[in-house]
């Protein structure tokens, strides 16, 4: 067997679930007799350029990480300028990628936030409704949003029941996120952009979306005490490791660890993503990671005092720019 076809067929084993066929599985991706996927596997038979592109779409296989001598890397991501309508087809993707994550042992996810985490702000609807109308209106120029202003019912219902369906996927995860003192800062901006802007229909709106961040921030910080995400009813779901970095992280991605496969989500355009299963970015994203990691401060059931003043710092800035905003008797405490 040819060195390209044994790490062809590594990469195989590692994608698809355990204790399957490989040959069934590859037939089923391909649409071919399971001789066939035999033929294929073991050399006889060579690969199309149409079935590789097939493997590449379905289970993220780079047709170029098969070439140890090339430092091309294929990422796959989702166009949404010239059609908004795929956001909902995104945030289905990323469902479906949860999904299947958890159903898999000893997986963890890992986040970095240099704004709040895209799946967290999900469980908050005024904060839901904001960032959805934001990137619309501001991000993607949907035209349909350019004469509007925000209100708590700008959204469709089904573009908010799948982000809603994400956090809740996400509550289930065991996850690991580095926050910074800009996480919270970040939407803060996004926020007061669109007061200043003049983009919010009235006040109660703006009064909503900060008491969402309050209780964002609150709910991390109980999180982040017990060690454990929780869902809407306040039960124990998924592990939660939150560490706190002083340095810019500048980004905000995703990396998705199990035995295998991994998979990594970078953040571009405020809010898509580019994702890649290749593991020569994947290793390097991991060492990177694990450097950010080493210079933070884990919160989460210890520290104690650095969680609390992380509590002040971010309570602070949220009272003071809503504080700044809204007319005297709506004022937050």
């Amino acid at each position: 067997m040819n060195t390209t076809l044994s790490k062809l067929n590594n990469r195989l084993k590692s994608l698809l679930p355990a204790h399957t066929n490989m040959a069934s599985s590859v037939a089923d991706l391909l649409s071919i007799s399971k001789e066939g996927a035999y033929r294929r596997l073991r050399g006889d038979t060579s690969f199309t350029l149409d079935e590789l592109i097939i493997l590449r779409k379905k289970i993220g296989i780079s047709i170029d990480e098969l070439d140890d001598g090339t430092e091309n890397i294929s990422f796959s991501f989702k166009p949404l300028y010239d059609n908004p309508s795929e956001l909902q087809a995104y945030f289905k993707d990323v469902q479906f990628r949860f999904k299947k994550l958890s159903h898999v042992k000893g997986s963890m996810t890992f986040s970095v936030c240099e704004d709040l985490p895209f799946f967290r702000q999900f469980g908050y609807p005024a904060i839901a409704r904001f960032k959805l109308f934001y990137w619309k209106h501001s991000i993607l120029l949907d035209p349909s949003y350019a004469q509007l202003k925000f209100n708590l019912e700008s959204d469709p219902d089904s573009a908010l029941e799948d982000a809603v369906q994400m956090n809740q996927l996400y509550t289930h995860l065991p996850s690991t996120e580095i926050w910074t003192n800009k996480t919270i800062s970040n939407t803060l901006k996004q926020v007061e952009y669109f007061y200043d802007c003049g983009f919010f229909e009235d006040h109660k709106t703006l009064v909503a979306v900060y008491n969402d961040l309050i209780n964002l921030l609150n709910d991390l910080m109980t999180e982040a005490r017990l060690a454990v995400k929780l869902d809407n009813n306040a039960n124990p779901r998924g592990k939660f490791n939150l560490y706190v970095c002083e340095l810019s992280v500048d980004n905000n991605s995703i990396y998705l660890e199990t035995h295998e496969p991994k998979y990594l989500a970078i953040g571009f355009n405020s809010f898509n993503s580019m994702q890649t299963s290749d593991m020569r970015p994947l290793s390097e994203y991991k060492k990177w990671l694990t450097a950010m990691i080493s210079k933070s401060t884990n919160i989460s059931g210890q520290a104690e005092r650095i969680r609390q003043d992380f509590y002040k710092y971010n309570y602070q800035l949220i009272t003071a720019s809503a504080n700044a905003r809204l007319p005297q008797h709506m004022q937050l405490p």
